[in-house]
């Protein structure tokens, strides 16, 4: 699986400094459109959401732990031992669990996402 762009360099040293610059609505659109949310943003079905997002980055400090988290999870090549399940953990799974995935979405396609599911029990 690919880690996203902006993720890889969330996640150096050029991370550290885009954390502490305020966000821009372009800035957001982007990422936004690279995350497979193009369709939403043409049809101006999530301003809300832009506005509540750039408000939250400006005022908390939710990059700053979005960046740890991503450090703590993804490598120089790629997710930490670990992070990602090998055949058979998922059969594992004691809790239920709501996966959403779309056609656009850049971590993986849906057959993926379907490869992934067929992993879990069903009870």
């Amino acid at each position: 699986m690919e880690i996203p762009a902006f993720i890889k360099l969330l996640r150096s040293p050029i991370g550290a400094v885009l954390v502490r610059i305020p966000m821009k609505a372009g800035m957001l659109r982007r990422q936004l459109a690279a995350l497979g949310h193009r369709t939403a943003l043409d049809r101006g079905a999530i301003e809300d959401f832009i506005a509540w997002r750039l408000a939250f980055q400006r005022h908390t400090d939710s990059m700053r732990h979005e960046r740890n988290m991503v450090k703590a999870i993804i490598g120089p090549k790629g997710f930490k031992p670990g992070v990602t399940f090998e055949d058979g953990e998922l059969s594992e799974m004691d809790r239920p669990t709501l996966m959403v995935f779309g056609t656009a979405d850049p971590t993986g396609t849906p057959d993926i996402w379907r490869r992934f599911l067929r992993g879990f029990p069903t009870r």
